[in-house]
């Protein structure tokens, strides 16, 4: 399996230099290092793992556990994103393959604009700038362990474009929704604090087989979340008070930073740049050394 281009996934394969998970008894990949400090709801991570029964799990954890069954969310201190986690077993099966890879925008344009306009479809106003960073997990023909004929085949992708974060989950085949413990699968993320978490509401029944023909951005089969702060309408308030965080660079010298991480309520709050008080803002965006900040309070 070189290359492989199915019309509604991200092109995979080993062209594309796609590293495979092998078949060898082991459930859970080892810690594989992002170039990122990926900021999942506010946690920043720079390690991930790919398990073979349709997790990325973030985070440096040891797991003891195979995650090989779907759970009940919410989990505690089990940081992931699951497109489709179902009891699977490809240890002896020659036909099914799972493969990831991390794409940056200077070797992969291509397939980073093909997310990006996925992306916009489901937040035009903050993927407005192309996606710069994702890592992408593709199970392709996978079994389950109850049948091994049915077969599934479906993608889950982390992005960023410097500014936000986004999970992207994508479906091609979906034949089998049952392992050996006859527990259907489970879709959905888990921040592991037992609060924040999102699950599909058709987990565990066998209707979950039907969300490949469902959608949240008019695209079937696709979905999109943003990913980056709370499950709330009400900005996000961290114990760490204001960050300044650094994101794009150019040729001239210049770079923009972000403020954000503190509730901008302007009646307790106000931020001042260059003698200017910025309202009704939740970030805000600069450029050094031209622009600087002055007071933030």
């Amino acid at each position: 399996l070189d290359t492989i281009d199915i019309i509604n996934l991200i092109p995979f394969g080993i062209e594309y230099k796609d590293k495979i998970f092998g078949q060898e008894f082991n459930d859970i990949t080892d810690s594989i290092l992002i170039s990122v400090r990926y900021a999942f709801f506010n946690q920043y991570y720079d390690k991930v793992h790919v398990s073979r029964h349709g997790l990325i799990i973030l985070g440096n954890n040891s797991y003891l556990l195979s995650l090989k069954i779907p759970d009940q969310f919410s989990l505690e201190d089990l940081v992931y994103v699951t497109s489709y986690w179902i009891d699977i077993n490809n240890t002896n099966d020659s036909i099914s393959k799972i493969f990831y890879r991390k794409i940056l925008l200077k070797n992969e344009r291509n397939a980073l604009s093909k997310i990006s306009e996925t992306v916009h479809k489901g937040y035009s106003k903050l993927a407005v700038q192309r996606m710069l960073w994702t890592f992408i997990v593709t199970w392709h023909q996978l079994s389950n362990s109850k049948n091994s004929t049915n077969r599934n085949t479906y993608q889950a992708i982390l992005n960023t474009n410097g500014f936000y974060l986004f999970t992207l989950f994508i479906y091609h085949k979906l034949q089998g929704s049952q392992g050996s413990s006859s527990i259907h699968s489970q879709i959905g993320f888990n921040t592991g604090d037992k609060m924040k978490y999102y699950k599909e509401k058709m987990y565990f029944s066998p209707l979950v087989l039907t969300i490949l023909n469902d959608s949240n951005i008019d695209i079937l089969d696709q979905f999109v979340f943003h990913t980056s702060d709370n499950f709330s309408d009400i900005q996000y308030v961290t114990s760490t008070g204001l960050q300044v965080s650094s994101f794009r660079g150019s040729i001239y010298g210049r770079y923009e930073f972000r403020l954000d991480g503190i509730c901008f309520n302007k009646s307790v709050y106000e931020i001042h740049i260059h003698n200017q008080t910025i309202r009704y803002c939740t970030y805000y965006i600069c450029h050094a050394p031209s622009h600087a900040i002055e007071q933030a309070r």
